[in-house]
């Protein structure tokens, strides 16, 4: 997200499940330890009807790269690189319930979704992955909305200026403002969600707003399953887009006396702000809305 807040810290991962159908647990069904899953009432030894393999340990999904609950290697997130930074981690699942037909990923930031603003929580999204993958390979190509090594499935940014690219996690930001600030710490989660159609009918990217947001709640809307895995990032990156940081607080308020303001080479002396002033007073509103993730 993009605000300072109250930070949730989450140190498990909750892996949900959902089917259509409705059976008893086999009885030899085991929960990995550190972990919390919750059942709807699907059989554990679903089939996925393209993938063609049983599932005895319910819907999971689980990464190579980091323990579940623990925080996201600095590669994964814009620890010393340029805000949103980072490179995709390696995602692999088990298969969904019965009649799944692809899958989709997004990328969430469980703290910032109670915000005021909460579509800085919704940082990436992956879909139309064909039922036949269980896998999505670390460093995925940026700027590249198609991905052919992933049965040419879509992928999609919610960050500020969004584009087909992965939105690595980013909570710390304002410590680039202050470095002075306790590094902020957010819980966030990988989530798959199985689909019961091979090439779902997406929304269509909205003119504004986060179209990672509104792909993940129809991806809930229409979902036969989800997985969560659930990490932690207190990511701080090298640099911030201009404008995140708000202005300095002790900064002198305009008066009679000194009616005159200056930004770069534009003056207000009529009491009515330049372009300038005015692009900086919205700059700095922007700011104290917005920015993180």
């Amino acid at each position: 997200m993009w605000t300072t807040r109250a930070i949730f810290n989450v140190s498990f991962i909750t892996l949900t499940a959902a089917a259509l159908s409705v059976g008893a647990c086999s009885s030899d069904d085991t929960t990995p330890s550190g972990t919390n899953t919750v059942d709807s009432g699907a059989p554990d030894t679903s089939t996925n009807s393209e993938a063609g393999s049983t599932n005895p340990g319910g819907f999971q999904i689980t990464s190579p790269a980091f323990t579940a609950g623990q925080p996201l290697p600095d590669s994964a997130t814009c620890k010393g690189q340029a805000f949103g930074g980072g490179s995709s981690p390696e995602l692999d699942w088990t298969n969904g319930p019965a009649g799944t037909l692809s899958y989709a990923i997004v990328l969430k930031d469980f703290s910032a979704v109670e915000t005021a603003v909460p579509d800085h929580a919704y940082h990436w999204a992956v879909w139309d992955i064909p039922a036949s993958f269980l896998k999505l390979p670390a460093n995925l190509p940026p700027m590249t909305p198609t991905l052919t090594s992933v049965g040419n499935a879509q992928q999609w940014e919610g960050g500020p200026s969004p584009t087909a690219t992965y939105f690595g996690p980013c909570p710390a930001w304002m410590n680039v403002c202050d470095p002075s600030m306790t590094a902020e710490e957010d819980s966030y989660a990988f989530i798959v969600y199985a689909i019961g159609s091979a090439m779902p009918s997406v929304p269509a990217m909205p003119a504004t707003g986060n179209y990672v947001h509104m792909l993940d709640d129809y991806f809930q809307s229409v979902a036969l399953g989800s997985a969560e895995l659930h990490f932690t990032s207190d990511a701080v990156p090298a640099t911030v887009p201009a404008g995140f940081c708000p202005a300095p607080a002790d900064a002198a308020a305009p008066t009679d006396a000194t009616a005159d303001v200056v930004v770069g080479d534009a003056t207000a002396s009529d009491g009515t702000a330049p372009d300038a002033v005015a692009a900086d007073a919205e700059g700095d509103a922007l700011a104290t809305d917005a920015a993180h993730d």
